[in-house]
C-alpha cells in the first residue's frame, strides 16, 4: 500500500552516503555512529589547503559550477577571499575560516571528485564518496553558521543555499529539506520576498532578486522531486 510505504525510497540509490553515513560530516558509519553517540560530539578532521589548491577549486567553481546558482557577486567574493589571508604569516600560511568561502570551496571539491573517472579519486582531498568530498569545508561552514542564525545576513542566505545544493548532491534530501526552510524563514526576515529595495544600487537589487529566485526554483525542485 502506497501510504504505508518508508518515506523516501532509496532503493535506487543503494551506496548512496545517507545509506551509510549519519550526516554528511560523519566520519563514521552509520551503526558505529550510534554506538559512540553517548561519547560526545563526533570529530572529523582535515588538512586545509595551500592557497593555490583553494583558488583552483574557487576558479573552477565559477568557471563550471557558478552559472547553476548564481547568488554570488565575483568582485565582492575576491575582495573577502583575499582579506582572509592578508594577516597570513609567510612561515604558516592560513586563511581565516569563512563560512561562504569554505562552503563554495567544499561545493568545488565535491563537483571535481564526482567528475573524475572511477579510480582516479583525489584521495588527498578526501577519501571517501565523491558526492562528500569536501566535507571538512561544509562542517566547519556549519559550526560557522551556528552563530548567524539570529541575525542572518545576505552571506548567511547563500550559504544555506549552496549548502541545501551540496546535501541534494550527496544524497541527504531529508537534511536539504531542512536547509531549505531555515532558509526561507531567512529570506523573510529579510525581506527578500519584498519588492521594496529602491534605495538600494541597482546591483544590490539584482543580486537580492538572484537569491530569492534560486531560493524559490531550489524549494520547488525540492518538492517536485
Amino acid at each position: 500500500d502506497v501510504l504505508q510505504r518508508e518515506y523516501l525510497d532509496f532503493s535506487s540509490l543503494p551506496n548512496a552516503p545517507s545509506r551509510i553515513f549519519a550526516s554528511p560530516t560523519s566520519a563514521l558509519p552509520r551503526d558505529d555512529f550510534v554506538q559512540s553517540s553517548s561519547l560526545g560530539e563526533e570529530q572529523i578532521s582535515g588538512e586545509a589547503l595551500k592557497r593555490p589548491q583553494e583558488e583552483y577549486f574557487l576558479t573552477m567553481f565559477w568557471q563550471l559550477y557558478y552559472c547553476t546558482v548564481p547568488i554570488l557577486d565575483h568582485g565582492p567574493f575576491k575582495e573577502l577571499y583575499d582579506s582572509l589571508w592578508a594577516h597570513s604569516r609567510p612561515q604558516h600560511p592560513c586563511r581565516k575560516p569563512s563560512a561562504l568561502v569554505d562552503i563554495v570551496l567544499a561545493l568545488s571539491i565535491q563537483y571535481a571528485t564526482a567528475s573524475m573517472p572511477p579510480g582516479l579519486e583525489a584521495n588527498d582531498i578526501d577519501d571517501e564518496d565523491s558526492s562528500i568530498g569536501g566535507r571538512w569545508f561544509y562542517r566547519r561552514c556549519q559550526m560557522l553558521l551556528a552563530s548567524e542564525r539570529e541575525r542572518p545576513t545576505l552571506s548567511t542566505m547563500q550559504c544555506y543555499i549552496y549548502s541545501a545544493v551540496y546535501l541534494w548532491n550527496a544524497s541527504f534530501f531529508n537534511l536539504a529539506h531542512e536547509t531549505i526552510a531555515v532558509a526561507i524563514r531567512a529570506a523573510h526576515a529579510l525581506g527578500l520576498h519584498q519588492e521594496s529595495h529602491n534605495h538600494l544600487p541597482e546591483g544590490e537589487r539584482q543580486l537580492f532578486r538572484r537569491i530569492w529566485w534560486a531560493l524559490f526554483c531550489l524549494d520547488t525542485k525540492a518538492c517536485i522531486d
